[in-house]
């Protein structure tokens, strides 16, 4: 016969006394300074079996409201089922802080641009080198009669100056053709119970990452959402990561612009950007 009892928390082995819950304090975040609060149930384990697939993943143990009391205010970040002896189960439920369950982060990534592309979008057009003069320049290399001029860094006697000299002595006299810049990419880690929606929807797109620490969003003025990824687990707990690419400014003509309120979240860089902080690539201009 199926033991009724309802489910009680779990106490110590030793212990014949209920306790009203048991609560433990434990470092799980890969965050420092962030801790994660579990408490664990013991009773019949089809009820248990029941409540746990009712327990979502993300949202506050308040959200949750399934019945069970004594639990610190948080988000559900695990919820774990463990089958005992005599049909008897422990149910075991993690919260911890919103930046264990939504966690941000930053990375800087390398790009090689052209030698070319140096100084090219320049805010002041004076500090831009005159790629038409540098190529008159050097179509005078190795031509007779040609050659002092080449050497001297002139064209039809008329001397490079500023960046355009110093980008021909770069090309010339260091064999430089590229040179590398740093683009900001933010990452958002969500974890979900069961299959997210939207997932990949604004691929591609120009959008703001919702949410995103100011600290974070303020590096570059536009976003172009590059990645979203979901990794997914026997308990039916899926990891959502998604990525956004910072740029001062992305071509408009290369990439649409996400609907408004359809951020799926809680400049140099990558193709089609510019920054002048970090040089863009491919389709994107840079200072």
């Amino acid at each position: 016969m199926a033991d009724d009892t309802p489910a009680t928390p779990d106490t110590p082995a030793e212990s014949t006394t209920p306790a009203t819950h048991q609560e433990c304090n434990r470092s799980l975040s890969k965050q420092p300074g962030i801790t994660s609060r579990s408490v664990a149930f013991v009773g019949d384990y089809e009820e248990l079996a029941a409540t746990a697939a009712s327990w979502q993943v993300g949202i506050t143990t308040a959200a949750n409201n399934t019945g069970f009391v004594g639990f610190p205010a948080g988000y559900v970040s695990a919820v774990e089922l463990q089958a005992l002896k005599g049909g008897r189960g422990r149910l075991i439920i993690s919260t911890a802080e919103q930046d264990d369950v939504a966690v941000w982060g930053l990375e800087m990534a390398e790009i090689q641009k052209p030698i070319r592309t140096w100084k090219a979008n320049a805010e002041n057009k004076a500090d831009r080198p005159d790629l038409a003069l540098l190529a008159n320049w050097e179509s005078q290399a190795g031509k007779q009669g040609l050659e002092s001029e080449y050497n001297a860094y002139k064209y039809n006697g008329t001397g490079l100056s500023g960046n355009t000299l110093t980008l021909a002595k770069m090309i010339r006299e260091e064999g430089i053709d590229h040179y590398a810049v740093y683009t900001p990419i933010i990452t958002l880690t969500t974890r979900h119970n069961g299959l997210p929606s939207g997932v990949g929807s604004n691929i591609g797109k120009i959008e703001s990452p919702a949410d995103a620490p100011e600290a974070l969003s303020a590096i570059a003025t536009e976003w172009l959402k590059t990645a979203d990824r979901i990794q997914g687990s026997i308990d039916g707990v899926y990891t959502r990561i998604q990525q956004w690419t910072g740029a001062d400014k992305w071509n408009k003509n290369l990439y649409e612009t996400a609907e408004s309120g359809s951020s799926s979240s809680g400049s140099d860089s990558g193709s089609g950007g510019s920054s002048s902080n970090s040089g863009g690539s491919s389709g994107g201009s840079s200072s």
